[in-house]
């Protein structure tokens, strides 16, 4: 009958702290995995949330530029109109139409 093999005990806690070493990186490896999957997730979050409120100021500096544009012209109008005359609106004069078109339809 064989006789069993004996092992040092230097030998078993050597193998035994290698599988804990071993469980431990995998373990690592998949909890880093994890980790990076929510901050690129919240990063995606934060980048949308960025571009959108530089989108609605954008507009919003558009709007105003729109505003006072179209205030000045017909500010420039009124004084260019001698009075008793009526100020013409931007729709009536075709220069001043959206899209830039020539003359009346």
């Amino acid at each position: 009958m064989p006789q069993p093999v004996r092992r040092s005990h230097l030998v078993q806690h050597v193998s035994a702290y290698s599988l804990f070493v071993m469980a431990m990186l995998i373990v690592g490896v998949g909890v880093n995995a994890a980790v990076e999957r929510h901050l690129r997730d919240d990063v995606r979050a934060t980048d949308q949330a960025l571009a959108w409120d530089i989108a609605r100021e954008t507009s919003h500096k558009v709007t105003v530029e729109r505003q006072d544009a179209h205030t000045i012209i017909l500010f420039s109008l009124q004084l260019a109109t001698p009075h008793g005359n009526p100020v013409p609106t931007v729709a009536s004069v075709p220069s001043l139409r959206a899209g830039g078109e020539k003359g009346c339809s």
